[in-house]
């Protein structure tokens, strides 16, 4: 994975967009059902309407995730 997230410390926070687009532009359903499911990291509320992903967790995500080249 060599885009602008790389530089990102382990305690950044991603907003939605950011983690569609790390997703592979996932829909914003789709996330939320992983989520539920138990297959995608919880974000963590920022506000009452806010809410944002820790790098350091979707990192971990992507690698877990089965390489497709």
């Amino acid at each position: 994975m060599s885009d602008s997230s790389d530089h990102l410390p382990d305690s950044a926070l991603l907003r939605l967009p950011e983690v569609i687009r790390l997703c592979g532009g996932w829909s914003r359903s789709s996330i939320y059902r992983a989520i539920k499911a138990g297959r995608f990291p919880p974000p963590v509320q920022l506000g009452l309407r806010r809410v944002a992903w820790k790098w350091a967790d979707v990192r971990a995500w992507l690698a877990s995730r089965p390489s497709l080249v």
